[in-house]
């Protein structure tokens, strides 16, 4: 920023980071190299203002933007800002494209950051995917909320802000669950945690570890799988966030306890990978599969592409079971299962 001489220049710098807005907030390091946020624009200058860190590949994240959605329709105009900070929990997350494909897809019309060098992330002292800070119009923190939930209460908290800053303001009733999910009373079942692939932040269950040079190995399935380790057999490289396939055949498996199964992938080839999917050694039963499954004859796959998040499975029961994930070609790469336990109430 050393090349900055005036306000429009910082705006036209930093234009290319935001979506569906000029630029609102920056982060600059201060002497000591900490991340201070300023605020930059006009118009945030007497609004409630609302930070949500999120990351399009999170489900967690993902579950909550409806939420969101709803609050910029219904408070825009009485004076919340919304602006979500996209910090990349994976390197893929850092392309322009696939962010804004991704703020278009979840229907996001507020303004989205792109916060590549963690910079927001860093000056607001945060480690959460996804995390909701609100601000009053003096720029003081009312509320923090972690992960998901919780969002009567944070929307009251929207609406008492919002009252102090503009006494006489009609304003809706709390907005009822948009989910069954999140109905009070959902029950939830201990879950299998979320499982990272890459050697930095994952387990392997095979005895043969990870090769951290980005060198092949050669798997070999165990006897007995254990529950929250993610196994591998046949060919597959390491890197520090991922697993990759370098030869075919090879294939993923772990055993998880959950309703939802969710998988960060991508594809190193320019095209689709079909990644063919059974749960217990079986196709995914119509009833319970997610929204990027398909079916050729007898089998179920999904169609692997850009880097994102791949809803596999959604069924009605808990129980544990056996993923497995094939590959129809190398260069198949997985960063990443998620998994959600709440049964929706008959």
């Amino acid at each position: 920023m050393a090349d900055v001489k005036t306000r429009t220049d910082l705006m036209n710098m930093l234009k290319p980071r935001w979506f569906n807005s000029d630029p609102l907030i920056v982060s600059v390091p201060d002497e000591e190299g900490k991340n201070n946020i300023y605020i930059i624009n006009e118009s945030l200058k007497h609004k409630v203002m609302l930070i949500d860190f999120w990351d399009y590949t999170c489900i967690n994240c993902i579950r909550t933007v409806p939420y969101v959605n709803k609050w910029h329709e219904r408070y825009a105009k009485l004076g919340l800002v919304i602006i979500g900070v996209h910090t990349p929990e994976f390197s893929v997350s850092t392309n322009r494209d696939n962010i804004g494909e991704a703020v278009k897809k979840f229907g996001i019309t507020y303004p989205v950051v792109m916060d590549n060098d963690y910079g927001i992330w860093t000056g607001l002292q945060n480690q959460y995917w996804p995390r909701k800070i609100l601000f009053n119009s003096r720029l003081e923190v009312i509320h923090d909320r972690i992960g998901e939930g919780g969002y009567k209460e944070l929307e009251t908290k929207i609406q008492h802000a919002l009252l102090e800053m503009s006494p006489g303001i009609t304003l809706p009733q709390i907005m009822e669950p948009i989910r069954n999910a999140d109905i009070p009373g959902i029950r939830c079942y201990p879950v299998t945690p979320e499982l990272y692939c890459g050697f930095e932040r994952g387990q392997l269950g095979n005895s043969e570890g990870y090769n951290k040079n980005s060198e092949s190995v050669m798997y070999t399935l165990p006897e007995k799988l254990e529950e929250d380790r993610i196994y591998l057999n046949g060919s597959w490289a390491a890197t520090e966030e991922s697993i990759i396939a370098t030869a075919l055949p090879s294939s993923v498996e772990l055993l998880y306890r959950a309703v939802e199964v969710n998988a960060v992938m991508s594809s190193l080839e320019n095209g689709r990978i079909k990644v063919y999917v059974e749960i217990d050694k079986n196709p995914v039963e119509e009833r319970a599969k997610g929204e990027d499954i398909m079916y050729d004859e007898s089998c179920s796959y999904i169609l692997v592409e850009k880097p994102r998040m791949y809803n596999i499975t959604k069924n009605q029961l808990y129980k544990q079971s056996l993923i497995t994930l094939t590959p129809e070609n190398a260069a198949l790469e997985v960063f990443a299962f998620t998994f959600v336990s709440c049964v929706e109430p008959n």
